[in-house]
């Protein structure tokens, strides 16, 4: 597998801080790293796929979905350049994913075995311990998104969802004015949502003068009384 030309999205992914660039490729062949472009709108992994490598997302944007049994699709999280997705499943003693992935547009993606990194190769290759460790924190990162998808769904209004996701937002971003990566259909599904209840509830919020916004671009104007 040839790494070369991309190395510079290789590079800027956090699995991969402090490690110097001419080691990168090196280590990817050493652990068996391959690269695979997608279309959009394909399911790249399948719920009951059995999943042994990690999969870095270096260009485009996937989302973990579930779906029920009558197919109705929630959005679990939209993943960008630079996320891991997948892990959860190879760490796992059954390997069985309990979701899909699904890419949003033509997307790249570096998979990694997941054993390999865990084991120290016969090698003793340097930068093996640093991966290991950039391993771990970024596993943590991607928890903490769990975390607050469940924090914002568990709310008990539409509102109280829309509120608690465009705070979180803003925080991520330090400032009131700022743009959410997903459109309204996405956001609807995020929330588990009605496409139509969130529009109308936006409204509502901009009437109120608690937000302003223009398509994706939102401002939080004023905190809102509980």
């Amino acid at each position: 597998m040839h790494f070369e030309s991309y190395i510079d999205p290789i590079r800027q992914c956090p699995l991969f801080d402090h490690i110097a660039t001419e080691d990168l490729t090196q280590m990817l062949t050493c652990i068996g790293a391959r690269v695979v472009s997608y279309a959009p709108k394909i399911y790249i992994r399948d719920e009951e796929d059995i999943i042994e490598d990690v999969g870095v997302i270096l260009l485009g944007h996937i989302d973990m979905v579930s779906e029920d049994i009558y197919g109705h699709r929630t959005t679990l999280v939209r993943m960008g350049p630079r996320e891991l997705f997948g892990e959860s499943f190879a760490l796992s003693d059954s390997k069985r994913s309990t979701v899909s992935f699904l890419s949003i547009e033509p997307c790249t993606v570096l998979y990694i075995p997941l054993q390999r990194v865990l084991h120290i190769c016969s090698n003793s290759c340097p930068f093996h311990h640093r991966l290991i460790q950039n391993m771990f924190y970024t596993l943590s990162l991607k928890n903490q998104q769990l975390i607050e998808k469940s924090a914002i769904v568990s709310k008990p209004t539409l509102q109280d969802k829309i509120w608690t996701y465009l705070n979180l937002e803003a925080e991520h971003q330090q400032k009131t004015y700022f743009e959410i990566p997903l459109n309204r259909n996405e956001l609807a599904d995020y929330l588990c949502a009605n496409r139509s209840a969130l529009t109308r509830e936006l409204k509502h919020m901009k009437e109120k003068g608690l937000i302003d916004f223009d398509k994706n671009t939102f401002h939080l104007i004023k905190e809102r009384k509980q």
